[in-house]
């Protein structure tokens, strides 16, 4: 299932509409996003708390593996900042070359995290690993 996915994912870095599109549609792709970032700015103590959100608004894009286990990859329209590093929860779901002060818009998903989905509740399972460049 990873390596579909991540196939899919690097496929054309899904740039145009159509190529999501597609992508979303084969994969059943659900949107997550971290929904108290808001907090976390004035907070960044404060756990990430992931919650489903409408695919083309979310930060992260989730695809079931099996049962309540599911493959996370970041969303192809993500731009990588500080505020999805920190607030938006990315730190806690990847591991990355990301350096504070960096606006980074290629993001090559090396190894995908893994989420938990329980009573509508995501948590990190298994961290991913991106590789980020400008």
């Amino acid at each position: 299932v990873q390596m579909r996915l991540l196939a899919g994912f690097q496929k054309g870095g899904l740039t145009d509409r159509e190529a999501r599109k597609r992508f979303l549609q084969e994969f059943s792709v659900q949107g997550v996003s971290c929904s108290n970032s808001e907090e976390r700015m004035s907070n960044p103590k404060i756990a990430p708390s992931y919650a489903e959100e409408e695919v083309m608004r979310a930060d992260y894009w989730a695809m079931q593996v099996q049962g309540d286990l599911y493959a996370v990859v970041p969303s192809a329209k993500l731009t990588y900042d500080s505020a999805h590093h920190a607030a938006g929860g990315m730190m806690e779901a990847f591991v990355s070359n990301f350096e504070a002060g960096h606006t980074y818009r290629q993001i090559r998903v090396e190894e995908s995290a893994y989420f938990l989905k329980r009573g509508g509740r995501w948590s990190v399972a298994k961290k991913g690993q991106l590789r980020l460049s400008e």
